[in-house]
Order: structure tokens, then sequence, then C-alpha cells
């Protein structure tokens, strides 16, 4: 079996600390408690570029006619070292009536503010987080080797839609043109290649487009299937044994924003309906 490279275990302490302000821990587990089963699965995923030209509540508010019931977010960043200040992602899924929350503990390249900070001055980095309508378990960290800048990393939880089980990553790793050295190959063989779960999504910044033969190769390699079929290097990719189709995917800039590209981040967010046959 290849090795699995992934983060040591979180001590107790730091796996609180990990979460939301909100106070949410990841509750039960997925195989203890579900949910009343939905028709339909709504996810975005938003690369929010540290949050240097958007707040927490503009994201929410930019996103709250999607109706999201997963939001995947990466170069996220957190409180900074002393700052009495609510969890970033955690004002997010606030505003959004989300209320489970997980943050990873990787942060893009070792990028910390000032440099990498938000509008406040408050926050810094370019962390992962997963915002789920449902009770989040099994959370881990992932680094993930392969050439381009380091680390790069993907988080993973798992979440229960209805009467199934889901497992959900959302990820942040460098572009590359060829398939051996690229990191997306380290996720697809270290990581995805050992997962348990048949019903999968895996969404965030790939930095490769949507008709890279990298990309290809990862959903081959995962069998998976890209929501995301307009040209972009942000995706949402999905495997599901219950026949879930999607019904609706695009990617949208948003409100107008200070960013260099007239929004509220460098990057537009992917978002994707899938009805779910469970």
């Amino acid at each position: 079996m290849k090795r699995r490279s992934f983060l040591a275990s979180l001590s107790l302490a730091a796996v609180a600390a990990a979460k939301s302000a909100l106070g949410q821990q990841n509750g039960p587990s997925p195989q203890q408690e579900s949910s009343p089963a939905p028709d339909r699965l709504r996810i975005v995923t938003w690369n929010v570029a540290c949050g240097q030209w958007c707040t927490p509540r503009e994201v929410a508010n930019a996103l709250v006619d999607r109706k999201p019931d997963l939001v995947l977010t990466n170069e996220t960043p957190k409180f900074n070292q002393g700052m009495a200040a609510p969890d970033w992602s955690g004002e997010i899924a606030r505003h959004l009536g989300l209320t489970h929350v997980y943050v990873g503990s990787v942060s893009s390249a070792h990028h910390r503010a000032p440099r990498w900070g938000d509008v406040t001055g408050r926050y810094g980095g370019k962390f992962k987080s997963i915002l789920s309508r449902w009770p989040i378990s099994n959370t881990h960290d992932y680094t993930l080797e392969g050439e381009g800048w380091s680390p790069a990393s993907a988080i993973r939880v798992q979440v229960r839609i209805g009467e199934a089980d889901w497992a959900v990553y959302s990820l942040h790793v460098p572009g590359q043109r060829e398939w051996e050295p690229s990191k997306h190959r380290r996720l697809a063989e270290d990581v995805l290649a050992h997962e348990p779960l048949k019903n999968l999504l895996v969404g965030g910044d790939f930095n490769v487009r949507t008709e890279s033969k990298v990309l290809s190769k990862l959903k081959e390699s995962a069998g998976l299937e890209n929501a995301i079929t307009e040209r972009a290097i942000d995706h949402i990719l999905y495997r599901s044994d219950h026949g879930a189709r999607v019904v609706g995917s695009g990617i949208d800039r948003g409100p107008e924003g200070k960013g260099p590209r007239g929004g509220l981040s460098d990057h537009p967010y992917a978002w994707a309906e899938l009805m779910l046959n469970t």
C-alpha cells in the first residue's frame, strides 16, 4: 500500500481550537444521526483570497440566494494570534445558517499575515474550511507531496445526507502540467485511493483548467466527475453510488468589489446543484 501522507493526529485541545467560534463540535457520528433525505444537494467552493477584499458577511451575502448546503473555502484566513475575534469561516456559516464548521490547520505555502491578511487586519493566512448544514465527523488534514509550492493540503470531513454518508474534501494545490510530479497525483494515490466512502465530493482551487490532462487523470484515477463544465481552475468533483446527477452548475464572480478583477476575490466561486437519488 502506498504511503498515506497526512498530518499527525491533533490533540483534543487542538481540534477544539480549530473549530468555529460558533462552539460547534463534530457532533454525533453520521452512523448515529441522520437527517430527512433531501432531493438536492447544493455546493459552493470559493477561493476567498485571504479576505483581502471581502468580509465574511459579504461572502455570505453573495451566496445566500444559492441556498448552499455545503460551502468549501480556501485561502481562508484565521484570526491572528492574540486577536479577540470570531472565526472567519464561522461568521460565513452563521450568516448562511450553516451550523457545522471545520477549519484546517495548514496555511498554503505557510503564508500568513500581514501580507496575506484580511481587510480588517484581524485575520490572516490561507487555510481551508468546510461549512455544512449537517453534523460533521471523522475530520482529517492531509499534506500532499509533489512539485510546486509547499505545504499544499486538503481537509476532509464526513457528513450524513439523508441515509447516505458522504466524504467531503476542500483543497488548495499548485498547478502542474504533468501528472507524474503533481500533487494532484498524490491526492489521488495517497488519499482518495484509501477513501472508504463511495459518495464523495472534492472541491477547491486545483490550479489546473477544466480541460487539463492533470485534472482528467485525477478524475479517472478516483472515479470522479466534474460538475463544472466552464473553463476554470476551481472545480467540484463528485462520485455517488446513488446515481446523483448535476442539474445546475457554473462559475460566478459575485457582486462588485475591490478585488483586482472587480469582485470580492481574484477568483470567481464555483457552484453546483446535484439531484440525489437516496
